[in-house]
């Protein structure tokens, strides 16, 4: 199943830590098996990841935030 969701939790280029939180709480949330696209700002990616993205680039993630993947879209 594939879910979208779009997540804000940052604000003036800042994420807040319990909108971070939120986000890991959500993200262990899904099922196994379940395959879900997030759009965010770099700064919760950045938050919930350790990594840096460029625009246009997304992570693939497990359910405890670790990076298995990454790609650049154009």
């Amino acid at each position: 199943m594939l879910a979208l969701r779009t997540v804000t939790y940052c604000t003036e280029n800042e994420e807040t830590p319990d909108g971070t939180a939120a986000l890991r709480v959500a993200l262990a949330a899904i099922p196994a098996g379940r395959f879900e696209v997030w759009v965010t700002h770099q700064v919760n990616i950045t938050a919930l990841t350790g990594e840096f993205v460029q625009m246009g680039e997304g992570l693939l993630v497990d359910a405890a935030g670790a990076v298995q993947g990454r790609s650049r879209f154009e």
